[in-house]
């Protein structure tokens, strides 16, 4: 989702910022230079603002909710409860509020609450995202996400009354920019371009040829940072650091030390070989381009293991610590596969389940394969054994997400994180059988749960904070005392996945640190670009 958003006249700012609690929409006037926060947005994403400038909308990505409050007053409103996407939300109108919910793209008459209305339903067209009203008020323009490898993301436009939506342009955003343009980016691998092209509304489509405004836009997970309000539009670039990051150990206490000072790199995920002596590491390199790379604790040079060219992530140890498992991306698709080759490179590889995978971990005794699917929705968590086919469901629902499997060192219990209480929490039932008992670990959200070597604890993550809680088994399962360990500013957090390894000894982590914290991300101010376009 964009991190960032304008006022309607461009005075004013909205921006996703740090808070004690986690992250939090901030406001700055654009003739200040301090930002305060805006009260009651912890958790908050995707700002977006009312049409008169005293409202500010965001969603709740713990929640999957949709929320507005007034920036005189304070006044809250719960726009839409459950079921909205992780990629945001419009203001048009008279009040009314566009959004890209799990139904398709959803109108919802806005702060007064109401029944929403399916606009454009996912049967006519499956994957639509970031719903921008028009100028006129009379239909709303939307990205088609491409899905197959020659495919390319479409803005589309659709008017009231309409039955179908037409093609725009090729682009992967898109924003109204005053009565007569298009602004939108064009993807080119992690930057794109921003454009702008003349449009006659009424008539949806293009009155002339498109305009290059800038170039080198950040694209994270499919998504821009862009605004755009009357003459001023603001873009987000990123700083090109290679260097980003560095493994670290970390303690309980608070302290930590660098694994090896020369080796820096953009690290994503890691994992620990059962005897403690290698990482697996994630490593992305420009054009994200992801390879497995495998480092020894004690020292001695890092060693590529995936050749292929590929986008290959998330390692997993199998317990003879001679076999790796990782995911690979096929490239202009979202199909993601589980695959396992040897540590040392030796041979091929092979498939590790026959469908499409998004993460998966054995567990300790190596007689089962734990993996999740799917990406942003309709998480679910299933386990095989190694070397059977058949299937058994862990934590499979037609309403509730699931993800971040880890399974107990005795193998009896699994920990994993779901949307069952309202928003991400982590959760611990048996294991490999479930039979419907679960427990919940974490209050007020969690996320990233990794099991203490001896299975007394689990650790997970929480507002900005690593945790953990006890953990009594006998005679039944009991969740204990919760206790913050240290603050995670700075450190690597990935909500999806775990991002650190519980490490050689119950008193370290083996983590991910930025080494330019604040430092790799800006913000472009553009003012009056509409006078370049517009003939005098």
């Amino acid at each position: 989702a964009s991190r960032v958003a304008l006022s309607p006249d461009g005075s004013r700012i909205a921006f996703m910022g740090p808070s004690d609690e986690g992250v939090q929409l901030w406001l700055r006037d654009r003739g200040g230079l301090d930002a305060t926060p805006i009260p009651g947005t912890v958790g908050a994403a995707a700002p977006f603002f009312s049409p008169d400038g005293q409202w500010v909308g965001f969603l709740n990505v713990g929640r999957q909710s949709l929320h507005a409050v007034n920036l005189e007053s304070g006044a809250r409103s719960v726009i839409a409860p459950a079921n909205v996407r992780r990629v945001g939300a419009s203001w048009g109108e008279e009040g009314i509020i566009y959004v890209d919910d799990q139904l398709g793209v959803v109108r919802v008459p806005g702060v007064g609450g109401g029944e929403p209305a399916v606009l454009v339903p996912l049967e006519a067209v499956e994957q639509p995202l970031w719903p921008q009203a028009l100028p006129d008020g009379d239909g709303i323009l939307f990205t088609r996400r491409a899905t197959g490898a020659d495919a390319a993301s479409e803005i589309l436009i659709w008017h009231e009354g309409e039955d179908a939506p037409s093609t725009l342009v090729r682009g992967l955003v898109g924003h109204p920019a005053g009565d007569r343009h298009l602004v939108f980016v064009t993807p080119g691998g992690d930057t794109g371009d921003l454009m702008a092209i003349p449009m006659d509304w009424s008539r949806a489509e293009p009155t002339g040829a498109p305009v290059q405004l800038a170039s080198g836009l950040e694209i994270q997970i499919g998504a821009v940072d862009l605004a755009v309000s009357q003459g001023t539009l603001i873009y987000g670039v990123r700083t090109d650091r290679e260097d980003a990051s560095e493994l670290v150990l970390a303690r309980r206490n608070g302290t930590v030390s660098v694994l090896d000072e020369e080796w820096h790199g953009d690290f994503q995920s890691l994992a620990l070989s059962p005897d403690n002596t290698r990482l697996a590491v994630t490593r992305i390199a420009a054009g994200q381009q992801m390879d497995i790379w495998i480092k020894a604790l004690e020292g001695g040079p890092p060693n590529r293991l995936t050749l292929e060219n590929e986008v290959s992530f998330r390692p997993a140890w199998y317990t003879d610590g001679r076999t790796l498992g990782f995911v690979i991306e096929e490239r202009g698709t979202d199909l993601r596969r589980f695959y396992q080759r040897r540590a040392d490179g030796s041979g091929g590889r092979r498939l590790g389940v026959d469908r499409s995978v998004n993460q998966a971990v054995w567990s300790p005794d190596g007689q089962w394969l734990v993996y999740r699917t799917g990406r942003v929705e309709d998480l679910d968590i299933y386990a095989t054994m190694v070397g059977d086919s058949a299937t058994v469901e862990i934590a499979v629902d037609d309403v509730f997400n699931a993800h971040s499997p880890d399974v107990s060192p005795d193998g009896r219990w699994i920990a994993y994180v779901s949307n069952r209480s309202g928003e991400w929490d982590v959760f611990v039932q048996p294991f490999p059988q479930a039979d419907g008992s679960r427990w919940q670990v974490s209050t007020g959200g969690g996320t990233e749960p990794k099991w203490s070597r001896n299975g007394n604890e689990l650790f997970y993550k929480q507002d900005g904070n690593m945790m953990v809680a006890s953990i009594q088994t006998e005679p039944t399962l009991r969740v204990g005392q919760r206790q913050r360990l240290f603050s995670l500013e700075g450190y690597y957090s990935f909500a999806f996945h775990p991002t650190y390894v519980v490490g050689p000894d119950e008193d370290s982590f083996v983590m991910i640190r930025s080494r330019y914290v604040n430092q790799l991300y800006d913000l472009v101010v553009v003012e009056n670009w509409l006078r370049e376009l517009t003939p005098s």
